[in-house]
């Protein structure tokens, strides 16, 4: 939501100086779009959060299973920034393998795949993990 306000000062800003304001591509135009700027925002909070449960509940696991986890959600990271802005930040290679262009719709398809595989895994590393009880509490 900050960020959103963010781009609208920005573009304020901007507007009363004269200035253009330079975008990276992205699912929004300007900094005055908030509906696509709150959408794609929400898609990539939404696939943070889910890889920090996924990786979290492998680290409750397995020491190891959480350290093999995070190479997976950077991946995660790649092909979001690819599907929503084209950019794969160091994952230049993943681009090449996917010939897609940046867009509403394969943004939501990538995000909505990859939310359904992070909390599917997380469900595979917890479901049958035991509750611990609390030792020494009172009564």
């Amino acid at each position: 939501m900050l960020t959103t306000v963010g781009y609208m000062l920005e573009a304020g800003y901007y507007a009363a100086l004269g200035w253009t304001q330079a975008l990276n591509p992205a699912l929004f135009a300007s900094g005055t779009d908030v509906p696509m700027l709150l959408l794609q925002k929400a898609l990539v909070v939404w696939l943070f959060l889910l890889g920090g449960l996924l990786i979290g509940t492998a680290w409750y696991r397995n020491t190891g299973l959480g350290a093999l986890m995070i190479p997976v959600g950077l991946l995660a990271v790649a092909f979001s920034g690819i599907s929503v802005s084209g950019e794969p930040g160091p994952f230049g290679w993943i681009k090449g393998l996917l010939p897609i262009e940046p867009g509403l719709g394969w943004a939501l398809a990538t995000h909505l795949v990859l939310y359904a595989l992070f909390i599917g895994l997380s469900w595979i590393m917890v479901r049958d993990v035991p509750i611990r009880n609390k030792t020494g509490a009172a009564t």
